[in-house]
């Protein structure tokens, strides 16, 4: 019961993948799902942002779960990719904690790169129907990778809170559609050389339709 990602983020410093389009649910040990999806969203930096991201997942048995996710995303004057490792863990039914480490890279001189990773948590109803409803709630951090990290906005933490749905189409298909919110801190060093910390808002919608064979 796997999902893709795709995700806006309007910070100056982008974290990587941390994908939020999934239930609490785990795979079974030695489960392989398959994930691809796509969606786009607007803030007070970016103007807008498109993207698309694929994910696999891998069940481990105990209610565990490790994968690789990667991403795209396209604003109207950059474009950046990141690829993240993922582990879940269901404690009890229908709650989920997720964390990951990451990497992101992009802008037309490599400003864009940078290293970090998210941890967050997921609730959702019982699976046993057709449909299922989930919230999440995550935290990303990223460094950039550059000698000074404050020149072009430094390090920026976001969180994410997000609700969904998912659907299923059949024994081995899945649709998840999703709405959420973005905020941003962002550190920057301004023009008097003192770092200051910005803020940004944005909000996002993304689907993802999950294969699992």
């Amino acid at each position: 019961m796997r999902a893709v990602v795709l995700i806006l983020i309007t910070a100056c410093t982008v974290p990587p993948p941390f994908h939020v389009l999934e239930t609490a649910e785990t795979l079974r040990a030695r489960k392989v799902a398959l994930t691809a999806g796509a969606g786009g969203g607007t803030g007070d930096i970016d103007d807008c942002c498109v993207g698309a991201a694929a994910r696999v997942r891998v069940g481990i048995g105990h209610d565990q779960e490790v994968g690789v996710d990667g991403n795209v995303l396209a604003a109207k004057n950059d474009t950046v990719g990141g690829i993240k490792l993922a582990y879940k863990l269901r404690p009890r039914e229908g709650v989920a904690l997720v964390a990951g480490p990451g990497f992101m890279f992009g802008g037309d001189t490599g400003e864009r790169n940078a290293l970090g990773g998210d941890v967050g948590a997921i609730v959702s109803t019982s699976a046993g129907g057709s449909a299922s409803v989930y919230g999440a709630l995550k935290l990303a951090v990223a460094v950039p990778l550059r000698d000074d990290i404050y020149e072009l906005g430094g390090v920026s933490e976001s969180l994410v809170p997000a609700l969904g749905i998912a659907y299923r189409l059949g024994p081995q298909l899945q649709l998840f559609g999703e709405a959420g919110g973005i905020g941003s801190l962002s550190q920057s060093r301004d023009i008097d050389k003192m770092v200051d910390s910005h803020t940004a808002l944005g909000w996002y919608g993304a689907i993802a339709v999950t294969f699992a064979p």
